[in-house]
């Protein structure tokens, strides 16, 4: 587990603080004589990520962790808790300023094909977030558009070409492209390649590595694979239930988990012999 002093430099060091965050659903379909139940999506969630270090956050489908990213760039409310990114209050911030958390904090969807416009060509998609933000006029865009393209391991002749005409690593890196068009300070990455062909997974997070070294990027990284977690992440969190259960430095957690939950998942990860 991270030691107290650690704990204390992420803290000071946090792009993004998350407190206590809680995300409660009911069931309102219930009749008006049985009780709603409740559902603790996110329970009293809380961690750090330190600016330019990436946060894996992994468990089994269903123990919270989309509904966690939700919550971070707005697209859910939560029940209680605090969000801090750069300073800012997430959650209270209206207007103008949260325009401008949104510009710094962009994601990666899991799946690309349903993330990107089909009726979009590459070159609108690509360049829709510097045109939302009023960044540049058209040639600048273009250009940029084009350097994107290029960043990613696309051709400048995928500019005219639609969603469907690509692989789905191909689709990925247009949705890279377009979260990374705008230079922000963080990407949540949520399953960014588990619907990806083994070894087109492994282009994909060598490309995240890479811009995450050249952007100096800081990243959340959600995924239910512990190898792919190993992978990318500075830290590892496991996540059961709607809780962290255990956070730790990735190595720290593969060589000596402290939870029972964190050991049953590493014993689950398949393993092959030669024999």
């Amino acid at each position: 587990m991270t030691s107290v002093a650690q704990q204390l430099e992420h803290k000071a060091n946090a792009l993004l603080t998350v407190e206590a965050l809680r995300v409660t659903f009911s069931d309102h379909r219930r009749s008006r004589r049985v009780e709603a139940k409740s559902c603790h999506a996110v329970d009293g969630v809380s961690f750090e990520i330190p600016a330019g270090t990436t946060l894996g956050l992994v468990g089994e489908s269903g123990c919270g962790k989309t509904t966690l990213a939700r919550v971070i760039i707005r697209l859910e409310q939560p029940t209680s808790g605090k969000i801090t990114f750069d300073g800012r209050d997430v959650l209270q911030a209206r207007g103008m300023d949260l325009r401008d958390i949104r510009r710094q904090l962009q994601t990666v969807f899991q799946d690309p094909i349903g993330s990107l416009n089909p009726r979009m060509r590459v070159e609108d998609i690509v360049a829709e977030p510097l045109v939302i933000h009023h960044v540049g006029d058209r040639n600048f865009r273009r250009k940029a558009m084009l350097s994107l393209l290029d960043q990613v391991g696309l051709d400048s002749s995928d500019a005219s070409r639609y969603p469907h005409e690509f692989s789905g690593g191909q689709r990925q890196r247009i949705g890279i492209a377009r979260a990374i068009a705008l230079k922000p300070k963080m990407i949540i990455c949520d399953e960014p390649v588990s619907a990806l062909d083994v070894s087109v997974q492994a282009q994909i997070l060598n490309l995240l590595a890479d811009l995450k070294d050249e952007l100096n990027l800081t990243m959340l990284f959600i995924t239910h694979n512990l190898a792919v977690a190993r992978h990318i992440s500075d830290r590892i969190a496991v996540m059961k239930s709607g809780k962290i259960v255990e956070l730790a430095r990735a190595e720290t957690l593969f060589t000596n988990p402290q939870h029972q939950y964190t050991q049953a998942l590493l014993k689950a990860v398949p393993t092959f012999s030669s024999s």
